[in-house]
């Protein structure tokens, strides 16, 4: 489980949808069901790399959705 998202990192949409429910959506484990194969974007060589990928899309959340509140004043 992560904890310390921060309020508002909802805001930034990419489309309908926040990054970072795009990434939790795209970065699962998940089995095709015709052809059986199954996508995992766990990386053997680097264990902690969607934790990090995850900070780094809520970092950019937060940091465009102060630079846009600045430019509407």
């Amino acid at each position: 489980m992560l904890v310390g998202i921060p309020e508002g990192v909802d805001d930034y949409k990419l489309g309908n949808r926040s990054a970072l429910d795009w990434i939790t959506d795209q970065y699962q484990v998940s089995t095709d069901k015709r052809s059986g194969i199954t996508n995992d974007p766990n990386r053997e060589d680097d264990p902690t790399y969607i934790v990090r990928l995850i900070k780094k899309v809520v970092t950019v959340s937060v940091e465009t959705n102060e630079v846009v509140g600045r430019l509407k004043g």
